[in-house]
């Protein structure tokens, strides 16, 4: 099961990662003769390659599906959790943040559908997971800030990039087979809230 990141969202060190740890892993599992490689994905990713993190991801599929060993690719919509990492950031005054349609998750939630997968037939192709609910990004953005006590003004930007890429309003969205979670945002919210969570997340 692979879940690696770049250790910078940077495009070119992004493309690096991800072509060099790609060719070594899949020649690791040829070599121990791994009968499922499962790998965690981001939904959208085919139409925003003019980012060159998105571009990187892609290139971590292709080889996955070009390898030759069975695989599932588990294609998520943002997590919670990276929404409200995403507010620790912008200026002293504004978070700026795109208005595009998201569909977000629990990371919980996508860690119990990638086991769902380990017990799973290869699926040989790309699987896209979501949340239950639809929001704005900046509408989820502010709820967030206003859960953290963040006094910050939350500005809705279409030209916002999101890994350096400029969003279209549902660019982020999974398809209409995309396998549906049941946590919803505001059960997470009372949920991170409870004592030490606000620290963890800082942290």
């Amino acid at each position: 099961m692979d879940v690696s990141n770049a250790p910078s969202l940077d495009g070119p060190a992004a493309l690096r990662f991800f072509e060099t740890s790609g060719h070594n892993l899949l020649s690791a599992a040829r070599a121990a003769g791994v009968r499922h490689h499962i790998a965690l994905s981001i939904v959208g990713v085919d139409g925003l390659l003019a980012s060159a993190y998105f571009r990187a991801k892609k290139i971590q599929e292709t080889l996955i599906e070009a390898s030759g060993t069975p695989f599932t690719i588990l294609r998520s919509t943002q997590f919670f959790e990276f929404i409200s990492a995403a507010v620790q950031d912008g200026t002293a005054h504004e978070i700026p943040i795109s208005p595009a349609l998201v569909q977000p998750i629990a990371g919980d939630d996508v860690a119990d559908m990638l086991a769902d997968a380990v017990f799973s037939d290869p699926f040989n192709a790309a699987l896209e997971i979501a949340g239950p609910e639809q929001f704005r990004l900046d509408e989820i953005a502010g709820k967030i800030a206003t859960a953290y006590e963040d006094g910050r003004r939350v500005v809705a930007d279409i030209d916002a990039r999101y890994f350096g890429a400029v969003l279209g309003k549902r660019s982020l969205l999974p398809g209409p087979d995309a396998r549906i979670s049941a946590l919803r945002f505001d059960d997470w919210v009372r949920d991170s809230l409870q004592p030490g969570w606000a620290k963890t997340l800082a942290s």
